[in-house]
């Protein structure tokens, strides 16, 4: 991250909002009945208002980049009274501010942070279906509804509707694909070599654990009732590793097999 860039852009942030209130303030400031200056006034405050809303797109990108996901929460128009619309915004703006000014010193202080894992980078089928979720803090919630969206993700991609859960990890299996049953073969690896078959058998040992463990536990009262955001996080990145592996494997049916076999033996 371009840490100066980025805090170059959270001061004018706070400017923005600083401008907007300067303008609210305004409206207490002139006679009733002057309807000309009241729509100026209007016009002015929803030109601002828009442009704050844009700057804190930005300003949650670099929330979430610095590993400060409470914060990108929080950076947004709050159902407060009018004149204190963005005041919550403010704080965390002050405080993502001070996180990237004084970012040598804390790192000097605690050391490297290592690297950091952005929910909004995991695969798009996971984290589309749950940003909402996620935001409002609803994490048991937004594993079940992720669950469900990696086991559609896997029946369409192997157009498989009858299937579900763990009972789709025998896509990855190593024996030939049947009439009932598609094959999911990770591209890219030679197959009959041993990294071939433990890389499918652990494809889908992750197929089970997803379903096993991360959605049986979401969807049972107790399961992650009092997990703490970076664990679900962890949790979420399981979802979408098996989602990706998905999407670098191709679907083999049994006519595939047939063609394949027809051809080699014209070989």
């Amino acid at each position: 991250m371009d840490t100066a860039r980025a805090l170059e852009h959270v001061n004018a942030t706070i400017g923005l909002i600083d401008a907007w209130r300067a303008t609210a303030a305004k409206f207490d400031d002139f006679p009733y009945g002057d309807e000309t200056k009241a729509r100026k006034l209007r016009e002015k405050l929803a030109k601002q208002t828009d442009e704050v809303q844009q700057e804190l797109v930005v300003s949650r990108a670099i929330a979430s980049g610095v590993g400060r996901e409470p914060l990108r929460r929080n950076l947004r128009s709050l159902d407060q009274p009018f004149a204190d619309r963005w005041h919550a915004a403010r704080e965390c703006l002050v405080e993502l501010q001070g996180s990237l000014a004084k970012a040598e010193e804390i790192a000097s202080i605690v050391g490297p942070a290592g690297p950091r894992l952005a929910a909004s980078e995991l695969h798009p089928v996971i984290w589309d279906a749950v940003r909402n979720l996620w935001d409002q803090g609803e994490h048991g919630p937004a594993l079940h509804v992720a669950s469900v969206a990696l086991e559609a993700h896997l029946q369409g991609t192997l157009d498989k509707r009858d299937v579900s859960g763990s009972d789709l990890a025998i896509a990855f299996a190593l024996e030939a694909p049947s009439e009932k049953w598609p094959r999911l073969r990770i591209r890219e690896l030679i197959e009959g070599s041993e990294t071939y078959e433990s890389a499918h058998r652990g494809a889908g040992h992750l197929v089970r654990g997803a379903f096993g463990y991360v959605r049986n536990l979401a969807s049972h009262p107790g399961g992650f009732d009092d997990m703490a955001e970076a664990e679900a996080l962890e949790q979420l990145a399981v979802l979408s590793t098996v989602a990706r592996i998905v999407d670098r494997s191709d679907v083999v049916t049994a006519a595939d097999d047939q063609v394949a076999a027809a051809e080699g033996s014209d070989g």
